[in-house]
């Protein structure tokens, strides 16, 4: 009770009806509307949001601002009342979420002098955030603590207590921060380009270098995260995936042992063992392992259409194309998609196009691509909408290229495929002729230009198919230098599924 009560003075003369948030039960609000508007997808742009909440056009702009300002805060305002246990969100999220909030209020009693009970929500919360190897609060905590017990409480029995977690909490903090600063380093170089960057193999035999001295003495939850990142991506760098399968599977033993759910280094882990397994065609195991990650994930997350993406490949990759279709609404159909970074969505994009390639085909039973969800896709729209991936030229760009010519090639009209030619025989031999490690791409690229010069006949072309495509195949996939996504579908069956469009 004693704690209630000083809480309870320190809120006595503030105005708690001035703590403004937004409720859905207040129907009648501007503000709880303006939230239901911009939920919906009704207002999306500041100028339309001025004309619905100020129709008349004088004073709209200085009204527009000083409302939307006073929304605002009031959205930030109800950011402190979400519910910690949200069923969306892993069990160590919600952990972190529950660590902070308290820790937030903690610090306002602590400035407020509500120090007796600051203390005792400071001790509650440690043990809840030991559990949970949240290591930087943790730091934080105990250094509050100590300091009270040590100058103003007296209790030095509990000083010196606190003193050795803490200062054994700040080795294990210094040791995450440079694990994470490692692989911010080699992370970097991949957020523009899928390209192969062969250069940061080094950069990261380095850092692992660095941190293995550390592993003696932490194995704490972020810095054994970002250790096993690490050294996944030394591997994947330079294609190794049976190797980066090996440290996947220590990786989601390590963190399947913890006390707690660890689900997100977990995702990240099977996800990357699922595109290993796809580059080497184990293709029974990786249906194993993309239900193992769907079954520890929370639908609309980003990890989701993580695992989602990987499924795709995986069918495109076992030409199991119904499941793709399906795997695609499933993504596409979510409240969240549009909530989708620019990069993350155009990947999807990109397997709508190579879906409605094979709906045109007629590869999957009981869809025809004039009813299906595809019948109003438009080659120009997905081009307008695939900024970022133009961009790429040595990476994301070659499924666009590859895409565009097949999509064209079941059209009866060709003409657009001739006006393109030119201007994709100039890209190959400028961004990707000198690239070895673009060799399956470039060779493929090449075959489809060979392909057009004998005006699509299957005779011509014949002779020319069997040396590329055997060079192809003796490049496998698991020495792939090219980035998971660039290979849709692998370039073998992709023939295959054009033969029905040439001439004889």
């Amino acid at each position: 009770m004693d704690s209630l009560m000083q809480i309870t003075h320190l809120l006595d003369g503030y105005k708690l009806a001035n703590i403004d948030i937004i409720d859905n039960s207040d129907s009648t609000s501007r503000f709880t509307e303006f939230y239901r508007l911009i939920k919906n997808g009704t207002l999306t742009t500041d100028e339309a949001a001025a004309r619905h909440f100020y129709p008349k056009a004088e004073g709209r702009d200085l009204n527009y601002r000083k409302f939307k300002s006073q929304f605002y805060e009031r959205l930030v305002n109800t950011v402190f009342f979400l519910d910690i246990n949200n069923k969306q969100a892993s069990e160590h999220q919600n952990a972190v979420t529950e660590a902070e909030k308290t820790w937030a209020a903690t610090i306002i009693l602590y400035n407020r002098s509500a120090l007796s009970t600051a203390i005792e929500l400071s001790e509650k919360l440690l043990k809840h955030c030991i559990h949970y190897e949240l290591t930087e609060l943790v730091v934080q905590i105990t250094d509050k603590l100590k300091h009270m017990y040590g100058t103003v409480m007296e209790n030095f029995n509990r000083y010196d207590y606190l003193q050795d977690i803490h200062w054994q909490q700040v080795g294990f903090y210094m040791a995450e921060l440079k694990a994470k600063n490692l692989f911010q380093s080699i992370r970097r170089p991949y957020l523009k380009s899928a390209a192969y960057n062969g250069s940061m193999y080094e950069v990261a035999d380095k850092a692992i270098k660095e941190l293995e001295p550390l592993l003696e003495t932490c194995s704490t939850y972020m810095f054994m995260s970002f250790w096993y990142y690490i050294n996944l991506a030394k591997h994947q760098i330079i294609y190794d995936h049976r190797n980066a399968i090996k440290v996947c599977e220590e990786g989601i033993t390590h963190f399947r042992q913890k006390t707690f759910a660890a689900n997100a280094p977990l995702m990240v882990l099977l996800n990357q063992k699922l595109i290993s397994q796809i580059q080497l065609r184990y293709y029974d195991a990786g249906k194993i392992t993309a239900k193992e990650a769907l079954a520890i994930q929370v639908d609309g997350t980003r990890n989701w259409y993580k695992t989602l993406e990987q499924h795709m490949m995986l069918a495109f990759h076992t030409r199991e194309y119904k499941e793709a279709y399906d795997v695609y609404q499933t993504a596409v159909n979510h409240r969240d998609f549009k909530f989708l970074k620019a990069a993350d969505r155009e990947i999807w994009l990109l397997y709508e196009a190579y879906l409605c390639f094979v709906v045109k085909l007629g590869k999957i039973e009981g869809v025809r691509f004039e009813t299906s969800i595809f019948k109003s896709f438009k080659l120009s729209k997905f081009l307008n909408n695939v900024s970022q991936f133009s961009g790429d030229k040595k990476g994301m760009n070659m499924p666009m290229l590859i895409v565009q010519y097949i999509l064209q090639l079941t059209e009866k009209d060709r003409s657009q495929l001739v006006d393109r030619l030119d201007a994709m025989e100039q890209y190959v031999k400028r961004h990707i002729k000198s690239e070895e490690t673009a060799q399956r791409c470039y060779s493929f690229l090449k075959l489809l230009l060979e392909l057009s010069k004998v005006h699509y006949s299957k005779k011509l072309i014949a002779p020319k198919a069997k040396a590329l495509m055997a060079e192809i195949s003796s490049l496998s996939l698991d020495i792939m230098e090219q980035g998971d996504r660039i290979e849709i579908m692998p370039f073998e069956y992709l023939w295959e599924e054009i033969q029905p469009l040439l001439r004889p």
